[in-house]
């Protein structure tokens, strides 16, 4: 193979070096777009009111209220509001998006254990101690469909700019 280069191939390598930058830059925003649904599913999922598990009487803030708990395989129910707000999504660069709970001073430091449970203890009689609350595996499901064609979307609008 032999390279020439005039002032026609050069315009071409240009060409090619900017289709990959808009290339990285349409990932980038397709990670974005990708992130925002992922979080507003989930966090509606946590909102849901239609929930399974017991009925029991909680105490939030000084005030006594029922409350309505997720049975094992929906998603956590709204308690305090704290875990639906430490969910999000960070992009870096134009190759990983990550996606969950936030954990520390951002967030909860428990929605890993409703995510995937618990096992049991010791002394624990059953299999799980806390039976896993999938929500942010539901939302990746729901959304594993659009999750393409915001890739071709987001691309093809980089690359026609």
């Amino acid at each position: 193979m032999k390279l020439i280069l005039d002032p026609k191939s050069r315009r071409g390598l240009i060409a090619i070096k900017e289709m990959n930058k808009r290339t990285l830059q349409g990932i980038r925003l397709a990670f974005f777009d990708i992130g925002k649904d992922l979080t507003k599913d989930t966090q509606a999922s946590i909102m849901d009111k239609n929930k399974h598990g017991h009925l029991y009487r909680v105490k939030v803030r000084g005030i006594s209220r029922l409350h309505r708990a997720s049975a094992p395989g929906e998603a956590p129910a709204n308690l305090t509001g704290k875990l639906r707000k430490s969910t999000g999504y960070e992009v870096r660069g134009s190759n990983e998006m990550e996606f969950g709970y936030r954990g520390g001073d951002k967030g909860v430091d428990y929605g890993i254990y409703l995510e995937l449970g618990t096992k049991k203890g010791a002394k624990a009689g059953k299999e799980w101690r806390i039976a896993p609350r999938p929500a942010l595996e539901m939302a990746v499901m729901k959304n594993e469909g659009n999750m393409q064609a915001k890739f071709e979307t987001s691309i093809n609008k980089s690359l026609n700019k």
